[in-house]
């Protein structure tokens, strides 16, 4: 695992960064989110959807699931 991988998981994961890994469209975790309440753990100051590995997890399992 890179310093820079690292690092992202520390600070929370992007959208982009979440659907490449679960193998689904940025809209479909947004679709997700909206229509089974599957939340992000954490929003930036700016209000950008932060990821965590446990939130990870929980989508690949969606993904698995759908």
């Amino acid at each position: 695992m890179s310093v820079e991988s690292v690092a992202q998981e520390s600070v929370g994961l992007t959208v982009a960064v979440v659907a490449r890994r679960v193998g689904v469209a940025p809209a479909t975790l947004r679709t997700w989110e909206r229509r089974y309440g599957i939340y992000p753990t954490d929003r930036s100051t700016g209000g950008h959807r932060r990821y965590s590995i446990t939130d990870v997890a929980r989508l690949e399992l969606m993904r698995r699931l759908v």
